[in-house]
């Protein structure tokens, strides 16, 4: 049985963007989306390292795997490609990732006839779509080329070094460091923990010192000495 793939644009569809500023046609925000491609390419430069820490590696994978939805930008355009149409269609909503056939079943329909070709010799492609701008028509089709994701959206890369957080409510909150979540956080963030960092106290509220870059423990004092004496 021949395998069957989507044609080119068969089922991408743009949405209405007219409220995204980000994907504003008009010539003042284009200075935002040079901003944003100058900062994607930074951040992509600071996470291909060797040996990098834990978070650093999840942010280097997010970055290099968009998912539909994502802010991204081709890699011609991030690192310089000057074309004004290039740099306008590579910059926009990550909509879609796929194989799919090279040409319409009419255009590979037509060029068999005219060039004689076995119809079963049809070649399929690598793409993406980018909705470039606010219209759900504006789409570009990429292939031969690798789209970035620019981290916009909330939420951290890191792991929460405490054990648990408590909301008190009026914006404050109350968190909890026990030995593990403290040398967790630690070693995610790159520090390189030498030696026994010593026991940190499960129970009562303490103050630990950590050496950077050595993510030592020097110092474990309980939170009741640090307080000032009242009369």
């Amino acid at each position: 049985m021949t395998q069957s793939w989507p044609q080119p644009f068969e089922g991408v569809r743009g949405t209405d963007m007219s409220e995204h500023m980000l994907l504003s046609l008009r010539e003042p925000a284009l200075a935002h989306r040079e901003a944003l491609i100058a900062m994607g390419r930074n951040l992509r430069t600071a996470t291909l390292v060797g040996s990098p820490a834990p978070v650093v590696r999840r942010m280097s994978d997010r970055i290099s795997h968009p998912e539909p939805g994502d802010l991204v930008v081709t890699i011609e355009v991030l690192y310089g490609r000057r074309d004004p149409d290039d740099r306008l269609k590579g910059f926009g909503i990550y909509l879609a990732g796929r194989k799919e056939w090279e040409t319409t079943d009419e255009e590979w329909q037509a060029e068999c006839l005219r060039y004689g070709i076995d119809p079963a010799d049809r070649g399929t492609d690598t793409v993406f779509y980018i909705q470039y701008g606010p219209d759900p028509g504006d789409i570009c089709r990429w292939h031969n080329s690798e789209a970035v994701a620019l981290p916009v959206q909330d939420g951290p890369f890191s792991i929460d070094g405490a054990a648990e957080r408590e909301d008190l409510g009026e914006g404050r909150q109350r968190a909890t460091f026990t030995r593990d979540s403290l040398i967790g956080g630690l070693a995610d963030s790159g520090f390189r923990l030498k030696g026994e960092p010593g026991p940190v106290p499960e129970e009562g509220e303490h103050l630990v010192t950590v050496h950077a870059p050595s993510g030592a423990i020097t110092e474990i004092r309980p939170v009741a000495t640090t307080r000032t004496a009242r009369p």
